[in-house]
């Protein structure tokens, strides 16, 4: 033995490792010429297509801190792949601090970059160092977040006391090629005060623009409040805004400065900002406003997609004529807020009643059915031909105002009632003369036993128009109606041949448990494609899942298990098991089931493509995830 070799077995002794029966290593051979043993790098053999979609793989820590640094080769090849480096996102974490070397190479490929707070002293002020050097000059995308205390560093580096916030936007030189700008300016009272009129009046370009400020909002400082740009932005097409107290007065200098808005989102307004809408309207300014979302609250609606710099057109002359007609075609009016007078929301309407195609809103019910009939004495001509989805609540004499004006309108296809008051017989009756729909929801907590007739009339009707026509209604949702529902309506639904959904909620004393089972498990041998239940009777859940869901299980495409307290593991394992290989079930979504375990859903992953545990999904996505007749297509597709 060397003496090398006696120093390490000492060493081996020392730490308790030492074996004195095992043999001793041998010396490591050198390795030989031979090709298979040599090392390849995989950045001199592999094409870049591979190499990108290996690298997108990777976390930009680690490719910041050590694949770069591997040699002059990765370093090169790495910063080229322009797909890797087109968006960015950068924070105050160590991921953010690690790119920091990389800011000065990546001008030829960034494109989105998104900062979330900033110092002189971290990554984010690096950036943007670059970034008044004009190395980003394919920059499209911009997004700041806490902007408003932080604009000190993102301008020149001398003379900061004289400068102002356009002095600061124009040293970015991006003013030709910004399109969409994401600003946060938090509660905007440092010494730079970031102002809507300053971004516009540098970035004429901008085509999105989305403002966000903690405090009173206002178009630009109070000094010059009243002005207008020195000439109106001509290219902004959607600008969405969060602040505070945003008045008549704000609302129209927007409009005059902004005079292509297509798309326009403001939260925290006045009533009197709706009034000055169709004001402006009428007198030919926002005349190209498609979109109007109106302290509306996200969680109660699908993100509506940003609007293309041009209007679309469909086929058929018919159809192209109508599309190109001017007018706002979607409204979003408090849905989850506070009830919106009728007096500011009905001129809106019907200003727009020809273009309209969806209505979202929550009205007050102060009007009852003598103010409905002043409302068509003021409007005669008050008609939605053109609307497709109408959803309102907490409303009374409005709601029928809005059902009579679509009383004859074939193109309605969507129809949601949540309503706390419950139904009434002349609600009943106007569906009953309405053409056949393709969503139907109602959610009327306080409905009653007597509009149970009412309502089985409808169902009888869609029964003889699915059998009859084959076009009927494709689903419904229930929610809160127990009293209102029976076995004979029960029945009646089982007979729409034409449904393909249905969201069941709540538990219902008035039906039977083999009705309810009778129910579902004729529609699922029909056309019916996806199930949703939701806080059923406790009783019944296993039943329900484990004997009625299992036997048509195959011929679904999805099922919604929504707040049921008593599903168990063995009752989703029970439903799992019965898949088979030709299964259509291709998603399962377990929410707030509280007895369900990740073994559980780990094992239903073994056969269901897709399973979700634990996140929302609104009709909106279940029926754009199942292709048949989807309101908003541009979701899913944008996720």
């Amino acid at each position: 033995m060397t003496r090398q070799e006696q120093k390490v077995n000492n060493q081996q002794q020392e730490l308790g490792l030492w074996n004195p029966t095992a043999p001793i290593a041998e010396k490591p051979t050198k390795p030989s010429d031979n090709h298979e043993n040599k090392r390849v790098d995989p950045f001199q053999v592999l094409p870049n297509e591979i190499l990108t979609d290996i690298m997108l793989l990777i976390p930009r820590f680690d490719i910041g801190v050590r694949c770069v640094l591997v040699s002059k080769v990765w370093w090169n090849k790495i910063l080229g792949f322009a797909e890797l480096w087109s968006v960015l996102l950068l924070n105050n974490t160590m991921q953010g601090n690690s790119l920091t070397h990389l800011a000065p190479y990546l001008g030829h490929c960034l494109k989105d970059l998104t900062i979330l707070s900033s110092s002189a002293l971290n990554a984010e002020a690096k950036f943007m160092e670059e970034l008044q050097k004009g190395r980003y000059k394919k920059l499209r995308s911009l997004k700041l977040l806490s902007a408003g205390s932080t604009m000190y560093y993102f301008g020149p580096t001398e003379r900061k006391e004289e400068l102002k916030t356009t002095d600061i936007f124009s040293s970015w030189e991006l003013k030709n090629t910004l399109t969409r700008r994401h600003i946060d300016v938090g509660e905007n009272n440092m010494d730079y005060r970031v102002y809507i009129a300053d971004i516009l009046q540098v970035f004429h370009n901008l085509t999105d623009l989305y403002y966000i400020t903690t405090t009173t909002f206002y178009f630009s400082s109070q000094s010059n409040e009243s002005e207008k740009l020195t000439t109106p932005h001509q290219h902004l097409i959607n600008l969405q805004l969060r602040g505070y107290d945003i008045d008549e007065e704000q609302t129209e200098l927007i409009a005059v400065n902004c005079p292509q808005l297509r798309r326009l989102f403001m939260t925290q307004c006045n009533y009197s900002a709706l009034d000055t809408i169709t004001r402006l309207q009428r007198s030919s300014v926002l005349q190209n406003l498609e979109i109007l979302m109106f302290n509306s609250i996200d969680a109660y609606h699908p993100p509506l997609p940003l609007l293309p710099p041009t209007a679309a057109t469909i086929e058929g002359t018919e159809e192209k004529k109508d599309k190109n007609k001017k007018g706002i075609r979607t409204i979003y009016i408090n849905t989850g807020g506070s009830p919106t007078p009728a007096n500011h929301i009905l001129p809106l309407i019907y200003n727009n009643r020809y273009t309209l195609e969806t209505i979202v809103g929550c009205f007050e019910r102060s009007m009852d059915t003598s103010d409905a009939q002043q409302v068509f004495q003021k409007y005669p001509d008050f008609k939605l031909p053109s609307l497709r989805h109408l959803t309102f609540w907490l409303n009374g004499g409005l709601k029928n105002v809005l059902l009579q004006a679509v009383r004859k309108s074939p193109s309605l296809k969507w129809l949601e009632i949540m309503d706390s008051g419950g139904f009434v017989d002349q609600t009943l009756n106007i569906l009953l003369e309405m053409p056949s729909l393709d969503h139907l929801s109602f959610q009327v907590s306080n409905a009653i036993l007597e509009d149970s007739e009412q309502l089985l009339l409808l169902f009888k009707k869609y029964a003889q128009l699915s059998e009859n026509e084959g076009c009927s209604l494709k689903s419904i949702s229930f929610q809160e109606s127990s009293r209102v529902m029976t076995d004979p309506i029960l029945k009646a639904l089982s007979n729409i041949q034409s449904l393909e959904e249905m969201w069941i909620n709540g538990y219902f004393p008035n039906t039977s448990i083999e009705q309810m089972h009778q129910m579902i498990t004729k529609l699922g041998n029909q056309r019916l494609k996806g199930i949703c239940l939701h806080a059923i009777e406790e009783s019944t859940t296993s039943t329900i899942v484990c004997d009625v869901l299992s036997g048509i299980v195959n011929k679904l495409s999805w099922i919604q298990l929504r707040r049921l307290s008593l599903l168990r593991d063995r009752d989703v394992r029970t439903l799992v098991d019965k898949i088979e290989p030709n299964s259509s079930l291709n998603l399962l979504i377990i929410e707030n089931c509280r007895l369900v375990t990740r073994e559980s859903i780990n094992y239903a992953r073994k056969k269901i493509k897709t399973v979700i545990c634990d996140r929302p999904c609104s009709p909106y996505i279940l029926s754009a995830f199942n292709s048949n007749y989807h309101i908003y297509p541009d979701y899913l597709n944008n996720k």
